[in-house]
């Protein structure tokens, strides 16, 4: 080959390879663009999971508060109205939600406040009553506000299956 033809195919190559081995502003602004969708998308299902862990909490408390009420009507013959009434470790105040109880001899409840405005509030209702054949039951229910927000007005009833909850949603036992 020609020696000016060889420096000609060098000198090409070459600046080809300088060309291409970037990317261009309308590439970078692309990937960007679908890189902000994606988190975006992201971040509204990992705000949603942390609202619900912090739920669970309640939930978790309340069931365990509803128990613990059952078992102090069985040895007291009346439902607890404090937390320390009932031994259980649990403390009435944490970071996402304040416990308040109340209790008489038919009907012992727990309503948990919630300190953030977007997480829901929780009802626990435990209660005796005499069934059909006029057999002593204790049972108790959890009620779930519909939506973010505080549940206002405590239910009277904590019978499974009587709509206790009103337009709150029972989650069950």
């Amino acid at each position: 080959m020609k020696p000016q033809l060889i420096l000609t195919y060098q000198y090409i190559k070459l600046r080809s390879r300088n060309h291409s081995n970037g990317f261009t502003l309308v590439e970078l602004m692309v990937v960007i663009i679908i890189l902000g969708i994606l988190s975006a998308v992201g971040m509204k299902t990992i705000l949603n999971e942390v609202s619900k862990a912090k739920q669970a909490e309640a939930k978790s408390s309340i069931a365990h508060i509803n128990a613990a009420q059952s078992t102090h009507w069985l040895a007291q013959g009346t439902f607890a109205n404090a937390m320390s009434e009932l031994s259980i470790g649990l403390p009435s105040s944490t970071a996402n939600y304040t416990y308040i109880i109340s209790g008489n001899i038919s009907l012992g409840t727990v309503n948990a406040t919630a300190s953030d405005t977007m997480l829901k509030g929780y009802v626990g209702v435990v209660e005796r009553y005499a069934d059909g054949n006029q057999k002593q039951i204790i049972s108790g229910i959890i009620c779930e506000s519909a939506a973010a927000g505080n549940i206002t007005s405590l239910p009277t009833s904590g019978r499974p299956g009587t709509n206790a909850c009103g337009t709150n949603v029972e989650l069950g036992r």
